[in-house]
């Protein structure tokens, strides 16, 4: 933990050196505070994720299970990311029932764990990303599919661990805090739901499930 909070504050820290000595060229001194505010953002990301975290794990943390239409939120849920996916040039591949699928779960949860799968997608995939939604013996079922050319077989049994990162280095070309599956499936476990993933060649597919109204 100590070492994923270091490394983008070094980081940061470093970039504001260099710009304290004055002495860069101009184009210089703007890449160098982009560079410090992006890994400012990353350490903001990760911070929100520590502290989401030890809430969840908390022993008195409570979910309030309810009557949830998991359409809307779907659909809300993906809209948000709209601006992502256009400068990432992904077209989102969506497959939903006609009729509203009704599951018991947590509006705020459902939210979360799936913010956190679609941002995943984004993260590290440079092509079109897939996501169903359909009933599948007495479940919701979502699925999510994205190509991950260099995801291995092996992979799947950590993929939900704590700090998690597909490289399994310390290396974040992807900006990930490695926390967010972690938090889903923590988010799906408290709903009685499940999550899981498989892999076909070269495309993951992660699975939640939802027990039906």
């Amino acid at each position: 933990m100590s070492h994923d909070l270091c490394t983008p504050l070094t980081s940061i820290l470093g970039y504001i050196q260099m710009i304290k000595k004055g002495n860069l060229p101009k184009e210089k001194h703007i890449e160098y505070i982009d560079i410090a505010e992006r890994r400012a953002k990353d350490l903001q990301s990760l911070l929100s994720d520590f502290f989401e975290l030890s809430i969840i794990e908390s022993s008195d943390y409570y979910i309030e299970l309810e009557e949830i239409n998991i359409n809307n939120i779907l659909c809300e849920v993906i809209a948000s990311f709209y601006s992502s996916l256009v400068d990432k040039n992904i077209t989102p591949k969506i497959d939903l029932p006609e009729e509203n699928i009704m599951i018991i779960g947590n509006e705020v949860a459902i939210k979360r764990v799936l913010q956190n799968l679609i941002s995943n997608m984004i993260k590290h995939c440079k092509e079109d990303i897939y996501i169903s939604l359909k009933k599948e013996n007495n479940k919701a079922v979502l699925t999510t599919i994205n190509k991950c050319d260099d995801f291995k077989e092996e992979d799947i049994d950590s993929i939900f661990n704590r700090f998690y990162k597909k490289d399994n280095t310390r290396t974040n070309k992807n900006r990930s805090t490695g926390l967010g599956l972690f938090i889903s499936k923590s988010l799906m476990d408290k709903m009685d739901g499940e999550i899981y993933a498989e892999v076909n060649e070269n495309l993951l597919h992660i699975f939640c499930e939802w027990n039906l109204k």
